[in-house]
């Protein structure tokens, strides 16, 4: 029996609506999945299995959720299956495992599929986003460049304003007084005379305190560019204690400090510059010495410590600020900055030259302060 005309129609029309929506779903530039009511798949169409990189038969039964990026994974998981509860559509943007590893990037969109009001499954939609998310990421990462730039510069300004200023402050005091002195010494008339000799003496010390800053200038500036460079050699500590106590033993006993330092025996030597060490612990006790108050202690301590040598400058004075330690040695930093003692470079050179021994430093504070530097060891004595 022949089936009638109408129905060849219809099957003809159903075909037809078939091949198209067949072909709109193989050419689609989006991936497009067919998901039960479990929420896994039963279909995925050419572009779906090339963002994957995996053939639908290769994939098999796993779930979407092994697809996805593992920082995701939770979060995408738990939104979709309370849209799906709800029976409403759903939309994120996440990150899912290419099959040769990549990372790719898309926006993931299911909606319901009802069939006279009864909810048989769901379509979902997969858009390639990892262009746009990397573009995203360089412009963030030349933001990110630009700001750190900017602010290096920008520091690079105020490390040159503030060595203009200290500059120019620590060397108005010394230029003041030799330009004084020399008026005096031209207005006396006796060249010879003792009043000269003070004069002179004025001058030479205070041509001294010049030249002493443009060293630590030049110093800074080496550590900041990262050329400051030291001249090793295997040396013992002990002799370098005995010479800081004989030079700083008379300031102390002037100003009413007790000065002593104490070595451990058997200390092995380091490789270190001997002038640049001395410049270490000239600057620390001298620090030490100008904010101990009279009746207070100095002591410099050489110790082993975890496979080094451990020197330590400890004073009674009134300490350091726990929020402060980390500061203490940034260039330009000082103690009072009202009295504007010091350009403030000391601490800074400092680190620069324990660091450039391949030694550490740090600064406690228990009652007063203790800077302590660590140099690595060479052989035993």
């Amino acid at each position: 029996m022949k089936k009638p005309h109408c129905f060849w129609q219809t099957e003809l029309a159903l075909e037809e609506s078939e091949a198209r929506l067949r072909a709109l779903v193989e050419a689609s530039p989006l991936g497009i999945v067919i998901m039960g009511l479990d929420g896994q798949p039963i279909f995925y169409n050419p572009k779906c299995e090339e963002l994957h990189g995996i053939s639908f038969d290769k994939a098999g039964n796993r779930g979407w959720e092994q697809a996805v990026h593992p920082d995701d994974r939770e979060r995408v998981a738990e939104s979709w299956y309370a849209a799906a509860r709800a029976r409403r559509s759903w939309s994120a943007v996440y990150r899912f495992l290419h099959a040769d590893g990549r990372v790719v990037w898309v926006i993931g969109r299911t909606a319901p599929i009802f069939v006279r009001d009864k909810h048989i499954g769901f379509v979902g939609t997969l858009e390639d986003i990892t262009e746009q998310k990397e573009a995203e990421a360089e412009r963030e990462r030349l933001l990110e460049r630009e700001q750190a730039a900017r602010r290096q510069a920008e520091g690079a300004t105020l490390l040159r304003d503030n060595t203009l200023a200290s500059v120019a402050h620590e060397l108005r005091t010394p230029l003041q007084a030799i330009a004084m002195s020399v008026e005096a010494l031209r207005m006396t008339t006796l060249p010879a005379d003792e009043q000269a000799g003070n004069l002179l003496a004025v001058v030479q010390r205070n041509v001294w305190k010049m030249r002493r800053l443009v060293e630590d200038l030049l110093d800074i500036s080496c550590i900041e560019a990262g050329t400051f460079e030291i001249r090793p050699q295997q040396m013992s500590i002990y002799p370098l204690l005995d010479e800081t106590l004989e030079t700083f033993a008379p300031k102390a006993a002037e100003v009413g400090i007790a000065f002593r330092c104490e070595a451990a025996e058997g200390l092995p030597r380091v490789s270190a510059d001997r002038e640049r060490l001395a410049q270490v612990l000239a600057n620390l006790v001298d620090n030490a010495l100008k904010f101990t108050p009279r009746g207070g202690r100095v002591t410099v301590r050489a110790q082993p410590f975890d496979g080094q040598v451990s020197i330590s400058v400890e004073d009674t004075g009134p300490g350091i600020p726990a929020e402060l330690a980390s500061t203490v040695f940034d260039a330009f930093w000082q103690a009072d900055r009202t009295t504007r003692s010091g350009a403030g470079l000391g601490l800074g050179i400092v680190k620069g030259i324990v660091e450039a021994h391949g030694g550490a430093i740090w600064v406690e504070s228990n009652g007063g302060a203790r800077f302590r530097f660590t140099l690595p060891c060479g052989q035993r004595q």
